[in-house]
C-alpha cells in the first residue's frame, strides 16, 4: 500500500511541474516578439538605402527595433536580414 501511495505522490509531483512548465513558457511567450504577430500589415516595396532596422523604425518607432526585425524576418521568411530595392515586404504597421 505505501508503494502505491509513493507512486501516485510521484506521479502527482510530476503533473504539478509539468504544469508549471506549461504555464511559465506560456507567459515567456507572450513577452516574446512572437506575441507582436496581432495587428495590422501593411505591404512595403524597399527602397535604395532601406535597412530592416530603419523600417522597423519607421513603422514601429515604439518598439524595440530588435524586436521588429526578427518580425519582418519571420513574417516574410527572410534567412538573413538583408534587403534589396524592389524587394516587397510586409511589415506589422501597429499592434492591437
Amino acid at each position: 500500500m505505501y508503494l502505491k501511495t509513493l507512486h501516485q505522490m510521484t506521479a502527482l509531483a510530476v503533473l504539478i511541474v509539468f504544469v508549471s512548465g506549461i504555464v511559465a513558457l506560456g507567459a515567456h511567450l507572450s513577452d516574446s516578439p512572437n506575441a507582436l504577430l496581432d495587428g495590422v500589415y501593411q505591404e512595403i516595396v524597399v527602397q535604395p538605402g532601406d535597412s530592416l532596422w530603419a523600417i522597423a523604425r519607421t513603422f514601429r518607432p515604439q518598439e524595440d527595433p530588435r524586436d521588429i526585425v526578427g518580425l519582418i524576418r519571420e513574417l516574410n521568411g527572410l534567412r538573413e536580414a538583408t534587403v534589396y530595392p524592389g524587394q516587397r515586404l510586409v511589415v506589422p504597421i501597429a499592434a492591437n
